[in-house]
């Protein structure tokens, strides 16, 4: 007697807890949060092997749009960078984005929905900080902006040991300057997310006057996607 495959599954599925996070997070079962420690020879062999999560956060003045730029110190980017850093396991995205921010410059923000995702990419680097250097590493990273106040931004205290130097620029400068071209997309897709906003609400106002508006916008939307 033969048997088909209906491609489900054999076992009971755990309770499956989905949050709707910046990005859509699945908690399969119930997952107990460890804070197993790794030394630094044993860091380094976990980076040959596996590629990491990490967060890089646009962070934005509210009142004049410019962006902060850090310039690191240190491997794989030792140069102006996105404000950011590695994700814990059991996080989810928010949650890290909101502990690296503090960590990185002692903002601490409670309402996490002021987080908006930009969008997600791949890095591979050559080099790496941790020995040997030359094995490099990967990264997928969630790029996220947020808007700081005036107040918030007064609070920054830039990490001496990562960072050299730090610098306000508006996009236009970033997208002319020698900058690192996933930085440049970054800054693209932060334009292109805007654009759709104002589609999104324009739609939703549901003038007919605007629809030759919502096209000229959908235009320029999927010409910065493109670049």
């Amino acid at each position: 007697v033969s048997t088909q495959s209906t491609g489900e599954m054999n076992t009971p599925l755990p309770e499956v807890e989905r949050r709707e996070d910046l990005l859509p997070h699945f908690v399969t079962g119930k997952f107990q949060k460890n804070s197993t420690f790794l030394s630094d020879e044993e860091y380094a062999r976990a980076l040959d092997c596996v590629v990491k999560a990490c967060t890089d956060i646009l962070i934005i003045n509210e009142k004049t749009k410019k962006i902060l730029l850090g310039k690191r110190k240190v491997d794989p980017q030792p140069d102006w960078w996105y404000i950011g850093g590695r994700t814990k396991i059991g996080e989810t995205p928010s949650e890290s984005i909101a502990r690296v921010l503090k960590r990185e410059t002692q903002v601490t923000i409670t309402d996490l929905k002021r987080f908006k995702r930009i969008a997600n990419y791949s890095y591979i680097w050559n080099r790496r900080a941790q020995l040997p250097a030359e094995n490099g590493t990967q990264d997928i990273v969630t790029v996220v902006m947020i808007e700081l106040t005036e107040d918030e931004i007064a609070q920054i205290r830039l990490d001496a040991n990562e960072y050299s130097d730090s610098v306000w620029h508006s996009s236009d400068h970033i997208l002319s300057g020698s900058y690192h071209p996933a930085l440049k997309k970054g800054i693209r897709d932060l334009e292109a997310m805007r654009i759709f906003e104002e589609v999104e609400k324009k739609v939703e106002e549901g003038r007919a006057e605007d629809d030759s508006v919502i096209v000229s916008l959908l235009k320029k939307y999927f010409a910065l996607k493109k670049e």
